[in-house]
């Protein structure tokens, strides 16, 4: 994909991420927020297709210094993380229609951001195809684990590959989705249902820092 097809996959991924990822802007403060898979606006139909993604790894290694607690807490947290670009892929895809279905693996200012954007995008007219298409967790490390904080945290870094989503905007343009790299902050919260969520999603500034 050269690189001004990936800038055009790059924009409608940051409309369809609903402006959740910080960073996402190429221009942005990276401590800013901005989000789904996007790709290429083309005329021809959907970009070509990326190689297959290799098998996840969410496990995190022996040596990484974790406790056996924190190990626990950082693969929880991990399948919370896919749940939640899960959620909102499905949502832009029809696969999802309640939009409250996001507030089962966000929280805080990011649900927030989500539930109006996502609402937004879709009324404008942003989709996703094909209906209920997977995204693939290639890989994920832990960057911290802080069990004794209040709330509990996790901060994952993951690479998850949305390669086989087509976003489409409002005029029709398809953009394949794309295979990124974000580091992912969650919380331990309780009320009706004790669990972790996700709070924050950060990214590198420049597209080609994010490739994983």
């Amino acid at each position: 994909m050269g690189e001004r097809t990936r800038a055009g996959a790059v924009a409608l991924a940051c409309v369809l991420l609903a402006g959740l990822v910080s960073g996402c802007s190429g221009g942005a403060d990276p401590d800013q927020s901005g989000g789904s898979a996007g790709s290429s606006p083309t005329a021809a139909g959907p970009a070509t297709p990326s190689p297959p993604a290799p098998t996840a790894s969410a496990t995190a290694a022996p040596d990484d210094g974790l406790t056996a607690e924190e190990r626990v807490a950082f693969e929880e947290a991990t399948e919370v993380v896919l749940a939640y670009r899960q959620t909102i892929a499905d949502l832009y895809s029809g696969a999802r229609t309640d939009l409250n279905d996001l507030d089962k693996v966000a929280t805080g200012d990011l649900l927030d951001r989500g539930l109006r954007n996502i609402q937004q995008g879709l009324s404008q007219g942003y989709r996703s195809e094909p209906m209920g298409v997977q995204l693939v967790l290639v890989s994920a490390e832990p960057v911290s684990v802080d069990l004794g904080a209040d709330p509990p945290t996790v901060v994952v870094s993951a690479c998850i590959d949305a390669t086989a989503v087509m976003d489409v905007d409002p005029s029709g343009n398809v953009a394949q989705g794309l295979r990124e790299v974000s580091d992912y902050h969650l919380q331990m919260l309780g009320g009706s249902e004790v669990g972790w969520y996700v709070a924050k999603e950060t990214a590198a500034r420049l597209p080609e820092d994010r490739r994983c």
